[in-house]
């Protein structure tokens, strides 16, 4: 059993609850939050290859294969031609100088204008040159039909891209109308889990397991304005803002209500004679009533701030010198002599702080 003070105890039960109210609201939380990004493995979502047109691109690839194919094969006769004409070129040009090496040696011996042997070889060259001219005409030939292929092809892929382009677009709004679904899923459990928090915040904040309350209020608010942020579409911010808007408005109605109940309730009060008034302060109220040198009924400061924050800080009760007997603005008795020894009391205590008689009790006597 604890042997410690019983405000020790009060306030060491009070940190446990608070306590207890962190980490539930923070496993509550946690869980909220796997059950918030589990949703989306519920439902399968959409898949890109469920929205494209196969027949469609089928066929285009089908066109792109025959189309590829004739590229090819024209670029391999291209091919063909150009180094047939790279090899005559060279041919020409190694002719050429062996030619022009072979005449200046004719210079110096005889007449190379009127040498057979000159014509025929000059003739030989123009044969190269004219073979690799026509080689290089057949590739220009060829040029027209290289262009329109490459045409056809760029026209296939852009085709096949549209395709794509149309069945991308359709997934996209498949996937924004799944995303939707998950979130007013999840919208449907967070919603109710929030009224159900404000409605139990509002109707038990007085049972005594208000504190495990108030963890599954506060996780209720966390789940709502933060735990769905990452899942809020597009017109998810309104929804957001218009329940914060209607809590905030509920919040304030609810509490002038509160206030205006409270301030009639006290008005009520202060109209029942002293004696009544009396009866019905509580211990508790009243010794929250003496360390704040306030009335119990009235709730206002009978000293009028006359207490130095110095005597406030170091003395637990008020200095019975300054405290008046009477409450200058309701009326009610607070100080007064004990019936048994005299000595002058906070008479809303059960007991005389002097002898230890009962105060209420002689004094009701």
């Amino acid at each position: 059993m604890y042997k410690g003070s019983l405000r020790r105890i009060e306030i060491l039960s009070k940190l446990f609850l608070i306590l207890i109210t962190l980490f539930l609201s923070i496993f509550l939380i946690n869980l909220g939050e796997k059950i918030l990004s589990d949703i989306a493995n519920w439902s399968i979502p959409p898949k890109t290859e469920d929205f494209k047109n196969h027949e469609a691109l089928k066929e285009q690839a089908l066109k792109e294969k025959e189309v590829q194919k004739k590229i090819n094969l024209l670029e391999n006769q291209i091919s063909g031609y150009d180094k047939l004409a790279e090899l005559t070129r060279r041919k020409y040009l190694n002719e050429k100088k062996s030619f022009d090496n072979w005449i200046e040696t004719r210079k110096t011996i005889g007449s190379p204008n009127q040498d057979q042997e000159v014509l025929e070889r000059a003739k030989k060259l123009d044969s190269f040159n004219k073979i690799a001219q026509d080689w290089e005409d057949k590739i220009e030939a060829l040029a027209p039909q290289r262009k329109a292929l490459n045409q056809e092809m760029n026209e296939i892929r852009l085709k096949q891209e549209e395709i794509e382009n149309k069945g991308d677009e359709l997934y996209n709004a498949a996937y924004k109308k799944f995303m939707i679904k998950v979130f007013f899923i999840r919208l449907g459990l967070v919603l109710p889990l929030l009224a159900l928090g404000v409605f139990l915040f509002i109707r038990l904040k007085k049972s005594r397991y208000r504190f495990m309350l108030i963890s599954y209020f506060l996780f209720s608010l966390y789940l709502f304005f933060v735990g769905l942020a990452p899942y809020l579409p597009d017109f998810g911010g309104y929804i957001k803002y218009i329940v914060g808007i209607i809590l905030t408005v509920f919040g304030g109605y609810y509490s002038i209500r509160q206030l205006i109940r409270y301030t009639e309730k006290k008005k009520k009060e202060l109209e029942e004679s002293k004696e009544e008034r009396s009866k019905k302060i509580e211990h508790e109220a009243a010794l929250k009533s003496y360390k704040a040198h306030c009335c119990p009924s009235c709730e206002k400061d009978f000293l009028s701030n006359q207490w130095s924050l110095q005597k406030k800080l170091s003395l637990n009760r008020v200095p019975e010198e300054e405290a008046p007997n009477f409450c200058r603005f309701c009326g009610l008795e607070l100080f007064g002599k004990c019936p048994s020894c005299g000595s002058r009391n906070f008479v809303h205590f059960p007991y005389c702080n002097t002898c230890g008689s009962p105060i209420q009790k002689n004094r009701n006597a």
